[in-house]
């Protein structure tokens, strides 16, 4: 019995600091993100930089990968196999290999990464990035 205008409704109604910066369009803003493996997306130090600091952070982290050309998969069996032609100056002739052969970039993201963000309030994003040490959205 609960819809968009009727939560919206009830948010208006409430002191929290929370139901307010969502009816005033108040959302906290990316400080911090860093990509990789587990190791380099700890970002506890950072948290605990900020929360000592006296400002509010969140902290959200999400696993994916970023290629699905290293998993061969039904569809992709099935699909034309794409080439790529080579070609140097000074060289006679052409080469001609399957792109994922000629590049390693789809090896380099076949792993699980991990993406890891800080958020503050827009208010405090200032102060946070003095306390990251100047550290922008990546």
């Amino acid at each position: 019995q609960t819809d968009d205008i009727a939560l919206l409704a009830h948010l208006r109604t409430s002191d929290d600091p929370w139901a307010r910066r969502v009816v005033e369009h108040r959302p906290f803003r990316r400080v911090l993100e860093r990509h990789g493996d587990a190791r380099a997306t700890e970002l506890s130090p950072q948290v605990e930089a900020l929360s000592a600091a006296g400002i509010d952070v969140i902290s959200a982290a999400g696993t994916g990968r970023l290629s699905r050309y290293a998993r061969i998969g039904g569809k992709r069996l099935r699909a034309p196999e794409i080439y790529v032609v080579e070609s140097q100056p000074g060289l006679s002739g052409e080469r001609v290999r399957p792109l994922r052969e000629a590049s390693g970039v789809f090896d380099r993201y076949a792993e699980d990464r991990v993406i890891a963000r800080l958020y503050v309030a827009e208010e405090a994003l200032g102060e946070a990035r003095v306390v990251l040490g100047g550290t922008r959205p990546g």
